[in-house]
C-alpha cells in the first residue's frame, strides 16, 4: 500500500491499482478506483495502515505505466522541493535516469505543470527583486531626509552667526 500526493489530495496505490479518496467513515475510509466506469472499491481503517476490505472487482488490467508515471511525478516535484535552483527539466533528467527502464514520459508533456508546482513553493524572482527595491528605496528616503535636515540646519548655524 502507498500513497501519491496528486492535485488536492492523494492516491492510494494497491496491487497495480490506483484509487482515490471518496469517504471518511469513522474508523474506515473509503477509496474508489480512478478509472471511470471500474466499480472496485477499498476500505481501510482510519490510520492508513492496513486494507479491510475491497468491495467490487476491477473491470480493467492493472496500470503499472500509469502507477509509475505517478510515482515518477512524486519524485521530480520532491527533488525540485529539495533543490530549487535547480530547473524542473535537471531534476526531471536526473530522476528518469534513475529509472531501470525508459520514461513513460517525456519532460515536454509535463513542463507547464512542473514549472507551475515550481512557483507554489518558491517565488518567482521579479517579487524578490522588488521586495529587495523596496527596502533599498527606504534607506535612501530617510538618508535624503537626513541630508536635508541636515544642511538646512547648518545653513541656520551659519547665517545666526553673521551679523
Amino acid at each position: 500500500m502507498e500513497f501519491i500526493r496528486k492535485g488536492r489530495g492523494e492516491n492510494l496505490l494497491y496491487e497495480g491499482y490506483c484509487y482515490k479518496k471518496s469517504r471518511h467513515y469513522g474508523s474506515k475510509v473509503h477509496y474508489e478506483c480512478t478509472r471511470r466506469n471500474c466499480d472496485a472499491r477499498l476500505h481501510t481503517d482510519a490510520g492508513k495502515t492496513r486494507v479491510l476490505r475491497e468491495p467490487g472487482r476491477h473491470n480493467h488490467p492493472p496500470e503499472q505505466e500509469k502507477l509509475t508515471c505517478l510515482r515518477l511525478r512524486q519524485k521530480v516535484l520532491e527533488g525540485m522541493r529539495s533543490h530549487p535552483l535547480d530547473t524542473p527539466a535537471k531534476v526531471f533528467q536526473c530522476e528518469t535516469e534513475k529509472l531501470p527502464h525508459a520514461s513513460p514520459v517525456s519532460f515536454q508533456s509535463w513542463r507547464s505543470s512542473l514549472y507551475r508546482e515550481k512557483y507554489r513553493f518558491i517565488p518567482p524572482p521579479s517579487s524578490v527583486e522588488q521586495e529587495h527595491n523596496s527596502e533599498e528605496s527606504q534607506d535612501t528616503t530617510e538618508d535624503i531626509y537626513a541630508a536635508i535636515f541636515a544642511d538646512s540646519s547648518t545653513q541656520n548655524a551659519e547665517s545666526s552667526d553673521v551679523p
